[in-house]
């Protein structure tokens, strides 16, 4: 009876909220402000999607010399490296004992955040991706209204490839809207989501970098954000492309790794 209540609790607690979506978009004061932005990509073994992402980011609708692409090989054996440099990106090596994306991530932001091109921003992509061409023109314009860290909108690249696929579109579709959408609509704090993120640098210098340390790096800096205070904002115009697996058995390995991080995130955030 206890569980059912709780559960019957959380039902009208998240049927509540999500109402709130239908109010559509938040709305932006246009800001004629141009920042700096370092784009971030981890990568290990990527050598057959890298060149895509920095394709898409090349094709942003933003002043090209504003954007920098760093690309973040991670124990890399294949033609990553290369494949970015010949593609336009920036190329720094992680250290052979970083074994996971924050750790690649750390050693980044450790590396740029005090470098002479003084970036304004930080954008986090995973190799698989690809970005909308509005997408750093509209997370510009989220930034200079005053979020600091600002989550995009999310949607599977591959969503017509399996149903499997399908299935992740339709959640993103869902956290897009009767989540991010909603909470954002409330004064409340979107969720940061693994990949397609921005975080303002003052943000990070107050935080002595990226320091997060499970292998779900992103909840633990949605955990950090929480605990500071800090408000993500929703910018719905800028759009990740996600490539998702097909694999059932995949998708089953990769949510137990998912669900052991986040529960590392528990013990890490409130022990």
């Amino acid at each position: 009876t206890t569980y059912l209540f709780i559960l019957k609790a959380f039902a009208i607690y998240f049927g509540i909220i999500s109402l709130f979506s239908l109010l559509g978009k938040k709305k932006e004061k246009h800001i004629d402000r141009f920042l700096k932005f370092a784009v971030l990509i981890p990568a290990r073994n990527e050598q057959d999607c890298i060149a895509n992402i920095i394709t898409s980011l090349k094709k942003q609708d933003y002043p090209h010399e504003l954007i920098d692409i760093y690309v973040i090989p991670n124990n890399c054996t294949d033609d990553t490296a290369s494949i970015a440099t010949a593609k336009g990106a920036y190329v720094l090596h992680a250290p052979s004992n970083v074994k996971y994306k924050g750790g690649a991530l750390r050693f980044a932001i450790n590396e740029l955040i005090n470098d002479k091109e003084n970036y304004d921003a930080f954008l986090i992509f995973d190799a698989d991706n690809v970005a909308s061409p509005n997408f750093i023109s509209s997370m510009n314009q989220t930034l200079a209204n005053g979020a600091r860290v600002a989550n995009s909108r999310i949607l599977a690249k591959n969503n017509k490839e399996s149903w499997l696929a399908t299935c992740y579109d339709i959640h993103f579709c869902t956290a897009n809207l009767f989540l991010n959408r909603a909470r954002v609509r409330l004064g409340l704090s979107a969720r940061v989501v693994g990949t397609g993120f921005a975080v303002m640098s003052s943000f990070l210098k107050e935080l002595a970098g990226f320091n997060t340390i499970s292998i779900t790096e992103d909840a633990e800096f949605f955990a950090i954000c929480a605990i500071k205070g800090e408000k993500i904002a929703f910018c719905e115009d800028a759009i990740t492309y996600d490539e998702q697996t097909t694999s059932f058995k995949a998708s089953m390995s990769q949510r137990k790794r998912w669900m052991s991080g986040i529960m590392h995130v528990v013990l890490l955030k409130f022990n």
